[in-house]
């Protein structure tokens, strides 16, 4: 039961290679009691994760299943991938894809993701409640003694269980692993003096990932730098930046929110100044703010639909409301300006 509740958000085989302590450990850099930074050394499944992460009131095996039954898998197959990418292989289709929904997990499972999501599902329920009171209060059945508002509440009690299916349908985003898959990529091997770091935030990548200057760049070891562009000439100016390792440890250690790793305590004074310095908002914070920008062109539309469909489909307004919630926006029936700014 104690390694079912262990949620890691930083995978063991991820820190793993930064593993180069003696008994395996890597250095953990922390401010565990103010404004210092102390390094400690600790195993790899002993760090970046969280008692319970994806646990609610509502459903206790639902969270251990999103461990067992979703992030395993995605980073059992994601580990594969990362060995044949640091030893220079070619990668296979199913192996690009793996690799790539692994990349696109660490935008969105660190511990202050999960409560964005959670709010996420919760604000796509009130958003379209309005839509369907008119639906439920025309035909509302005689024996219901129920009142819309109590539906939805009933509906917004399940949101942090139902909010788990929601994070795996982001994390699996068609388009966005797409986009990913059809970048450039190459692994940068960097000198030992230069050593790597990485952190509960280790990615950097422009806002917006299908544009021509569009990059992405990931620690994978202390000597090794994961790269991904929308063209060659901009993979080749990345890889050839004389100080990519300071620049890429810098973005690390800045956009930290609580825990930076390396493979020993030599960078402590540079982590000490630079952690946590520049948070920029992360993917879920920016679409959980792009969700409510966008909430009045979706809810129009809804508004405008004929009455005469919800009774003809004779939608359960419970039901109604958990099917919309079960995903950030309708695909439907939406202006393409609005569905194509998912990134």
């Amino acid at each position: 039961m104690q390694a079912a509740n262990k949620h890691h958000y930083l995978p063991v085989f991820y820190l793993k290679q930064w593993a180069l302590q003696p008994g395996g450990r890597v250095v953990e850099f922390s401010r565990p009691f103010g404004p210092e930074v102390k390094p400690r050394r600790v195993h790899p499944s002993g760090t970046g994760y969280v008692n319970r992460l994806y646990a609610s009131e509502v459903a206790e095996v639902g969270a251990w299943e999103m461990e067992r039954d979703f992030f395993s898998p995605v980073d059992s197959r994601a580990a594969d991938a990362m060995r044949r990418l640091i030893s220079g292989a070619v990668l296979s289709d199913a192996e690009r894809q793996a690799w790539a929904t692994f990349v696109v997990s660490l935008l969105c499972r660190m511990p202050e993701d999960v409560p964005l999501v959670k709010e996420m599902r919760k604000q796509v329920i009130l958003m379209f409640a309005p839509a369907f009171r008119r639906a439920y209060d025309a035909s509302r059945p005689a024996e219901e003694t129920r009142t819309f508002d109590q539906l939805t509440s009933e509906v917004m009690e399940t949101a942090p269980d139902r909010a788990l299916r929601t994070l795996e349908k982001i994390i699996t985003n068609e388009r966005l692993i797409d986009i990913l898959c059809r970048m450039k990529w190459a692994v940068t091997p960097l000198s030992s003096g230069n050593e790597l770091l990485t952190s509960d935030r280790p990615a950097t990548y422009t806002k917006v990932l299908n544009a021509d200057e569009s990059h992405f760049v990931l620690p994978i070891g202390p000597e090794h730098l994961f790269i991904a562009a929308n063209n060659s000439g901009m993979l080749k100016r990345i890889a050839a930046m004389p100080k990519l390792g300071t620049m890429a440890n810098q973005k690390a250690v800045e956009q930290a929110s609580k825990l930076v790793y390396g493979s020993s305590e030599r960078q402590l004074r540079f982590v000490q100044n630079r952690m946590g310095r520049d948070k920029e908002p992360q993917l879920m914070r920016r679409l959980l703010a792009l969700q409510a920008a966008q909430a009045p062109a979706y809810l129009e539309v809804m508004e405008s639909i004929p009455l005469d469909s919800f009774l003809e489909d004779q939608l359960d307004a419970k039901a109604a409301l958990s099917r919309s919630a079960a995903s950030s926006f309708p695909t439907k029936a939406c202006p393409s300006s609005v569905r194509n700014s998912w990134v």
